[in-house]
């Protein structure tokens, strides 16, 4: 399963650079002097909290729109208009240190991600700032200076803070060290070096959850900079098998999906899927497959069911395909 996982963060369209220490570990508790010196540096933080901005100068090439900086009570993001850029931040006095800096890795134009990269070393590098008189402009000093005209105010609410590579299992369960309810999912960190172990959430945002499959996804973990409270953000997914016993009807039968189109020819010249039934040779399939939609790339084990179709068109198959259930989606690993 590692050795799969390395795979997929290879070839995963997103993954989250993490560019300097990992926060500390889900579920740690903190302990009373850790909160107030939370509570203390957002206090310190103030002069630039829940504040936004975008870049005067440097002008980089290649923009579309102005690069921008917020800033929460104890962190802070930025983008050029590709990826965010993300990490935590403290003030003393004049001074200011930005930690844990991180980005999404979203490929786009040479130019922006030249441009990404030169706003992200900048951020790097600051080690002062200075606001305006009136509040309406702002200079970081490091090894250039970026100066920014304020734009408004940040949302109070969460951010991203890392990545991970999770199972989610068949079957909910109760919640680990609480709530003894079964309704809540059953999660394995696999990410490389992390201390989360099995964990359980109650939801995982824009995931809607199917009992009786296992799922791998990438996951964002996002924190609210006030609260401290996490919760995680669906990325992708990598795979879903189902895992309980399948009914079949007279009706139904399984078909095996292959991963790429071919060329083939209907009533003109078209790509058909290929096909087969277990252990049988692989097929053109010019008949649509009601409810199914196809991803290039994965391959698919399906449920369906066959019906007889009453007076088919001359140029129509005969048979009716629906789609009953996905038994596996897997990724092709190249």
């Amino acid at each position: 399963m590692k050795s799969l996982t390395k795979e997929l963060l290879g070839c995963g369209a997103l993954s989250l650079l993490l560019l300097s220490a990992s926060l500390p570990a889900a579920g740690a508790t903190k302990t009373p002097a850790a909160a107030a010196t939370a509570s203390q540096q957002a206090s310190a933080n103030s002069a630039l909290a829940w504040t936004q901005w975008e870049l005067i100068s440097p002008e980089y090439a290649g923009l579309e729109q102005r690069a921008f900086l917020k800033f929460t009570d104890l962190r802070l993001n930025a983008s050029v208009g590709l990826n965010s850029i993300g990490g935590s931040y403290t003030l003393d006095g004049k001074k200011i240190t930005i930690n844990h800096l991180f980005s999404t890795r979203m490929a786009g134009p040479a130019s922006l991600m030249k441009a990404e990269d030169l706003y992200s070393q900048a951020l790097q590098s600051v080690r002062s700032f200075d606001v305006s008189a009136d509040g309406k402009n702002l200079s970081l000093r490091g090894e250039s200076t970026l100066s920014f005209r304020l734009t408004g105010h940040t949302p109070q609410g969460f951010v991203a803070t890392e990545s991970k590579i999770i199972n989610v299992a068949p079957q909910l369960g109760p919640e680990l060290d609480g709530d003894k309810t079964p309704k809540y999912l059953q999660l394995e960190d696999l990410s490389q070096g992390s201390s989360w172990g099995r964990f359980s959430e109650a939801s995982i945002e824009g995931f809607d959850y199917v009992p009786g499959y296992r799922y791998q996804m990438r996951v964002v973990v996002e924190r609210n900079a006030r609260t401290n409270e996490k919760r995680l953000r669906l990325l992708e997914v990598f795979s879903q098998q189902w895992m309980q016993s399948t009914k079949l009807e007279a009706n139904h039968k399984i078909l095996e999906v292959a991963p790429t189109k071919v060329n083939c020819v209907g009533v003109a010249p078209m790509q058909c899927l290929q096909v087969r039934e277990a252990g049988g040779q692989w097929t053109n399939f010019h008949a649509p497959i009601e409810g199914f939609n196809f991803q290039e790339g994965w391959r698919y084990r399906l449920q369906v069911a066959v019906e007889p179709v009453q007076n088919p068109p001359a140029d129509a198959s005969s048979l009716r395909y629906t789609l009953v259930r996905i038994l596996d989606k897997l990724p092709v690993i190249r």
